[in-house]
């Protein structure tokens, strides 16, 4: 089972609070280490989470960035003194990998190799992510291959636009948190997808809402 998840409201969770967004990112984090940590142990096998889209990358400020970069450095170290899921689950990190920090950039290159061997399970993490962009990108490489004459115009097909994707596997279900659009997230992929929206803001987000929306959206016995 392929599950994909927008983890949204994070902001709006601290300024409700009257917490500056930073705190909100803070308990975002928390609450999706927790999660990953849960559907790992059901039977998903492979999780697919929007950690930040492009757009918002470009939007965002440089201070609030810069934090929510830290917050994800220390995931990735935590994520990967975890036994179970150095073991048995292949991490991706998904999107403009050049837009990122350089010390961000050093941890991703660390848990792909310490996970590159792991096939048991499979974690994408969606960071400077654009779905129309992907499918732009993946149109280029057709190209470049019809170029160097390796296959014919007339024999593209949707298998052939899939194969050159950066995520090649569809979900079963995509669930969002606070809003219910997709926001440039797994639309080729996402075609036959459930869509499931839960009208709470992420770090309010508990297993048992995560279960109902999953249940909800047809996968039972998960």
């Amino acid at each position: 089972m392929h599950i994909a998840i927008i983890p949204d409201g994070n902001r709006r969770w601290a300024a409700r609070r009257n917490f500056r967004a930073f705190f909100g990112y803070l308990q975002g984090i928390r609450k999706l280490e927790q999660l990953i940590e849960y559907l790992f142990n059901r039977r998903v096998k492979e999780l697919t989470i929007y950690g930040m889209s492009l757009d918002n990358f470009l939007k965002r400020s440089y201070e609030e960035k810069r934090y929510l970069f830290i917050l994800y450095v220390k995931a990735f170290r935590r994520l990967i003194r975890k036994n179970k899921i150095r073991k048995l689950v292949k991490v991706n990190v998904i999107g403009f990998y050049e837009f990122l920090p350089k010390k961000l950039q050093r941890e991703i290159r660390i848990v792909r190799r310490l996970t590159r061997k792991n096939n048991r399970k499979i974690l994408n993490m969606c960071l400077a992510y654009s779905s129309r962009l992907e499918i732009v990108d993946a149109i280029k490489r057709i190209s470049e291959k019809i170029g160097k004459n390796k296959f014919s115009v007339r024999s593209i097909n949707k298998e052939t636009i899939n194969e050159n994707l950066w995520i090649k596997s569809e979900p079963d279900i995509i669930v969002r948190t606070s809003e219910k659009r997709l926001s440039d997230f797994l639309l080729w992929q996402g075609n036959s997808a459930k869509l499931v929206f839960i009208d709470k803001l992420f770090p309010d987000i508990l297993r048992i809402d995560l279960w109902r929306a999953i249940k909800n959206g047809g996968c039972g016995g998960y």
